[in-house]
């Protein structure tokens, strides 16, 4: 599991959540290290929020999308936008699922599996 937030509270909301669930988690928020993870093999699934400091999550979205090794790993989008714009905007982009913040661990984990 892959996450992507530049909250760092939310962020370790989210891999507390998916460690107790025994799930096994790695995260980056800057813009080298979420490039640097392209050059990893892909997880199971990402949890990014689309406020991301130093990128535009949707656009690191796309590139996701585009990879050859991350075309087809599901994304859910955790973040405070929660207009309806943004939520058709992540569809459009290629996001799995969309949730806004605060992130509720069951929820999440629903969403996950």
């Amino acid at each position: 599991m892959l996450i992507l937030d530049g909250d760092q509270a939310n962020s370790l909301v989210v891999a507390r959540t998916l460690l107790l669930a025994k799930f096994d988690v790695r995260s980056a928020s800057r813009h080298d290290d979420i490039m640097a993870e392209l050059n990893k093999p892909p997880p199971d699934a990402i949890v990014m929020d689309v406020v991301l400091p130093e990128l535009v999550g949707l656009e690191v979205l796309a590139k996701l999308r585009e990879h050859p090794n991350f075309e087809s790993v599901p994304v859910i989008i955790v973040t405070a936008q929660a207009e309806h714009d943004d939520v058709v905007a992540a569809r459009v982009y290629g996001a799995s699922g969309y949730m806004t913040k605060p992130v509720k661990p069951e929820a999440l984990l629903d969403s996950v599996k």
